[in-house]
């Protein structure tokens, strides 16, 4: 589904728009000219369902040519080994989570935890997958027709990261699970979540002109983005956060 130029929403789960696996963040593509990028990759228990969403026109998948993922968790990141093997993409990632993902480290992404709460099903096994590129903060990942700019946001978790398209008439910010409409946060019950470094994170977010914010579950918006961010900034800054001498 088309929500701006050049920008799609093509994977979505409950706490989405519906468009694949009930589990699934919301999934974007962004047509870049010759080539086309996906933002995080669904939990992959369907991932046909996405590839069946991306074959739609106006884009086909044998543009699909990188895969940038905002963190390790599983709804981001589980489909990643079916999109490589399928669309044979690269797959860009923090360098902080990259080897999680590597090395299917379900403890390190709280999948364990996951698992015994029954959030995910108890046989749901990850797949390791290569990393192609590890993303190192403020740096800029040129993809056709636009420049990605890497925004480190840790908080939800250790490697949480925000990507700005750069070029686009609008100023779009894909927010992964670092802020939500209305300027609502997610911290988790994890060990790598952290109040403290999501008061540092999101002032890498300070000053951008978003006008589209596209996080990876509810709604979005396409104008006034920076207003969400804004409130949450300002939350975290009136908390009185304990801070390690």
């Amino acid at each position: 589904m088309k929500i701006l130029e050049d920008i799609y929403i093509i994977g979505g789960g409950i706490y989405g728009i519906g468009l694949s696996s009930r589990l699934d963040c919301n999934i974007f593509l962004i047509d870049c000219g010759d080539q086309s990028i996906l933002i995080d990759s669904g939990v992959g228990d369907n991932t046909e369902k996405i590839i069946e969403n991306i074959s739609r026109e106006p884009y086909v998948k044998s543009k699909v040519k990188k895969l940038f993922l905002t963190h390790a968790h599983l709804d981001h990141s589980g489909g990643a080994a079916n999109l490589k093997k399928m669309l044979n993409v690269e797959i860009f990632m923090s360098e902080i989570e990259a080897g999680y993902i590597e090395s299917a480290d379900e403890a390190a992404i709280g999948l364990d935890k996951a698992k015994q709460s029954g959030i995910y099903p108890k046989d749901y096994e990850l797949m390791p997958v290569k990393i192609d590129y590890q993303l190192k903060d403020n740096e800029v990942i040129n993809a056709g027709n636009y420049d990605f700019k890497v925004i480190s946001t840790p908080g939800h978790s250790r490697g949480s990261t925000c990507f700005l398209l750069k070029n686009h008439k609008k100023n779009v910010l894909f927010s992964g699970d670092v802020i939500f409409l209305g300027g609502l946060i997610s911290l988790q019950n994890l060990p790598d979540s952290s109040l403290t470094d999501y008061a540092a994170g999101m002032n890498n977010l300070k000053e951008l002109s978003v006008d589209a914010l596209l996080p990876s579950h509810y709604g979005f918006t396409l104008g006034n983005g920076q207003y969400h961010i804004n409130q949450a900034i300002s939350a975290l800054g009136s908390l009185a956060i304990p801070r390690l001498i």
